[in-house]
């Protein structure tokens, strides 16, 4: 009886992705994971002495990579009565 030839082993996913950004120039990053794995579209670039995330950047359509910026919290306005704007 022949043994049948087993496939090679599949790679494991690159851990790094190289992009190419407008204003910073070839940045390398991790691909952010969901929670079953998948890669969400996301690439966080980390600092190399703290690990810490620096910057994520998405996709747009032209193949161009752009900086994600979570907008700022503002705080609700005061709102003046005209009574006390007329004093």
């Amino acid at each position: 009886i022949r043994n049948r030839p087993t496939p090679p082993p599949t790679p494991p996913k690159a851990r790094k992705k190289v992009i190419y950004t407008r204003y910073n120039g070839v940045l390398v990053g991790d691909p952010r994971l969901s929670a079953t794995g998948e890669e969400t579209g996301l690439v966080d670039i980390r600092s190399p002495l703290t690990q810490d995330i620096m910057a994520t950047f998405h996709e747009k359509p032209a193949g161009v990579w752009v900086q994600r910026v979570t907008p700022a919290e503002t705080q609700p306005s005061v709102v003046v009565d005209v009574a006390t704007r007329i004093k």
